[in-house]
């Protein structure tokens, strides 16, 4: 879950190949803070059930992302420099809107 994401976003981030791992694991880290208010008005206007469907989704497609992004650079194939912060990102920002407040 988010633990894990948490936990190893430096070394996801060093591995992707980013100049700079630390900024972009405390800008997926301060994502989080910022997107654990939201849900707050958002569950009483949406809804559990959407939110929840929103937040598997998204969090499926970043987990997509970021094999893709893992196992094309093992493989030496190209991919976009930005696919692994991006898929951190979609996955806090799912996991914050949905599976953070149900």
């Amino acid at each position: 879950g988010i633990n894990a994401i948490m936990m190893y976003a430096m070394d996801i981030c060093a591995q992707a190949g980013m100049q700079s791992a630390k900024l972009s694991c405390v800008l997926v880290m301060s994502a989080q803070v910022v997107l654990g208010m939201l849900p707050l008005t958002l569950v009483q206007r949406v809804g559990r059930r959407v939110l929840l469907q929103f937040a598997g989704l998204t969090m499926c497609v970043s987990h997509l992302g970021l094999a893709y992004d893992m196992m094309a650079r093992e493989r030496s194939m190209w991919t976009p420099p930005w696919l692994s912060l991006a898929s951190l990102s979609l996955y806090v920002v799912g996991f914050s809107l949905g599976m953070e407040p149900v």
